[in-house]
């Protein structure tokens, strides 16, 4: 199984723990809570003016140079993986990816890592681990009621009996040999907060409303102060704390994965599933060698429409008539070619050198899926409705010639131009992981063929 598995403990950073369940007290968002401002930023603005601390902070002061981390004031951006931390200290918890995989051999994991103080005539407590060689038909008496703790210390030894004695051990022999593997990755006493772009909530007074996902957290957060305020008791009394902790993290993890995938998922409900502005769909195929590996032309029609407002104003300007006059000649253009339109609006609006658009291939699963593009060029045949591009970028796109339909969305506001400038494949060319040229962009196959061809001619 190729999962990457990530260290906790190698990204950990105990100055942004969260350590108070109530994340608004008197108006005002905690320092320590799950959306303190100095952990993940502030959620009213994108951009942020502040020291490396934190404690000198505002457009005001951009420049000073902070008494406390003897940082300068900077402007940044506030990012997406600026994440917060929640520290267990001595206690463990399975970590919510391999849960699954473990209740696949050990169907009656949850009965097992509950606990409930039993006891029985002889005043002990029920529940052990059983030896190995045990019969199978006593597993669940012997193991039900367990506790995480418990659990944990004999995870091994519980894991080979339940494999060993499961009827379908063929079958999950993958699972288990991939559990053996990651042994050390399994239990975990820390687990990321994410940031605040991607779980946001609006604060109205006292009132606050937020992604349910939050609600997991500080849930987590109480519980794990409530045990540790009482350390000083056996540890069996913590018990069912730990387990309510684990059915909050498996919440999370599942939480996280239902709202990315599926019809009912952010990305395929709000994003793929939705209808985009601006935007057009088209075949690709070669751009001729004149043009750069950021330029692309278009269809006339897709351009009529991509830009309709902006050639309407122009026809409204340039011909001095109202707006229902330039709609109707605009209707009539996209009807049939107009040469007078093309070279005193659209040529013109191409020549500024301003238009740029997003090309994207889908799925987007990779880095290269969406390219910000310069629109430099609109095809006169009104019955080409392909779209031409470099084929330099065609590799990163993972496309071919074969018929591939790609989607264009035209940025129209500077300020996504601007945000979106390090997609532009120009700025692509070294590679993010070593700084060297992004291979992706070399010459394909054809273009190699061609150019040998040439020089043994």
């Amino acid at each position: 199984m190729r999962i990457r598995i990530v260290n906790f403990d190698d990204y950990y950073d105990n100055e942004k723990v969260v350590k108070n369940h109530k994340p608004v007290i008197s108006g005002q968002f905690t320092e320590d809570g799950i959306f303190s401002e100095k952990i993940f930023g502030s959620l009213e603005e994108d951009v942020v003016f502040s020291c490396k601390c934190g404690e000198s902070k505002g457009n005001f002061l951009e420049g000073v140079i902070c008494d406390h981390c003897h940082t300068e004031v900077k402007k940044s951006i506030i990012p997406f993986n600026r994440i917060g931390w929640l520290d267990f200290d001595k206690y463990y918890f399975i970590h919510p990816l391999f849960y699954s995989f473990i209740e696949k051999i050990i169907p009656d994991l949850p009965h097992i890592i509950n606990y409930q103080l039993n006891i029985n005539k002889e005043g002990e407590e029920v529940g052990r681990v059983p030896d190995e060689d045990e019969a199978p038909n006593n597993i669940k008496s012997k193991l039900y009621n367990l506790g995480l703790r418990n659990f944990k210390h004999n995870f091994s030894k519980i894991l080979t009996y339940c494999y060993k004695n499961n009827k379908r051990r063929e079958a999950l022999t993958p699972h288990y040999e991939f559990l053996l593997d990651n042994i050390d990755n399994i239990f975990i006493n820390k687990f990321p907060i994410y940031g605040i772009n991607l779980r946001p909530a609006i604060l109205k007074g006292n009132n606050l409303i937020f992604d349910r996902i939050n609600d997991y957290y500080n849930k987590i957060v109480y519980n794990i102060n409530l045990i540790k305020q009482n350390n000083v008791l056996d540890i069996k009394y913590s018990l069912p704390l730990l387990y309510v902790i684990q059915i909050s993290l498996n919440k999370i993890f599942n939480y996280v994965l239902n709202n990315i995938k599926g019809k009912g998922g952010i990305l395929r409900n709000n994003l793929l599933g939705c209808r985009v502005n601006f935007s057009m769909r088209a075949v690709i195929i070669p751009a001729d060698s004149s043009k750069d590996i950021d330029e692309i032309e278009i269809p006339y029609v897709g351009f009529m429409e991509l830009y309709k407002f902006q050639i309407i104003r122009a026809l409204v300007i340039r011909n001095s008539i109202d707006y229902n006059t330039a709609n109707k000649i605009w209707l009539q253009s996209v009807a049939s070619f107009n040469k007078e339109l093309y070279d005193t609006i659209i040529t013109p609006m191409l020549e500024t050198g301003n238009l740029q658009v997003l090309l994207n291939r889908n799925p987007t699963i990779s880095f290269g899926s969406i390219l910000l593009l310069r629109l430099t060029g609109v095809k006169r045949d009104i019955e080409d409705y392909t779209m031409s591009i470099s084929n330099n970028i065609l590799q990163i796109l993972a496309g071919d010639y074969d018929g591939d339909c790609l989607n264009l969305i035209a940025v129209m506001d500077e300020k996504y131009k601007a945000k979106f400038a390090p997609l532009n494949p120009k700025e692509m060319l070294l590679s993010i992981n070593d700084g060297k040229f992004n291979s992706q962009f070399s010459l394909d196959n054809d273009q190699i063929l061609g150019i040998k061809s040439f020089l043994e001619f």
